[in-house]
């Protein structure tokens, strides 16, 4: 849940960043300019590539916690697995 939310980071950026970037984009996160990019500039197909990028890249993040987990998560009284 950490990272998904880490990569969904939105509020902080868009309100303290001038509009979204910061002075000369210094703070710009993937989804402020994902954002930028389909309701400012208008461009809805390159939004939609850049949000199913993100999906990619959130469940392949995703897939690798939970393949790894069998490594550090200990249930007590239970068999590992």
């Amino acid at each position: 849940m950490g990272i998904i939310g880490t990569l969904q980071t939105f509020n902080e950026p868009y309100i303290f960043g001038n509009n979204g970037g910061g002075p000369e984009n210094s703070i710009l996160m993937y989804v402020v300019y994902l954002y930028q990019t389909a309701f400012r500039d208008f461009q809805m197909g390159y939004a939609s590539a850049m949000s199913i990028i993100l999906f990619i890249i959130i469940l392949a993040l995703t897939l690798l916690v939970l393949a790894s987990s069998r490594r550090w998560v200990y249930y007590e009284g239970g068999q590992p697995r």
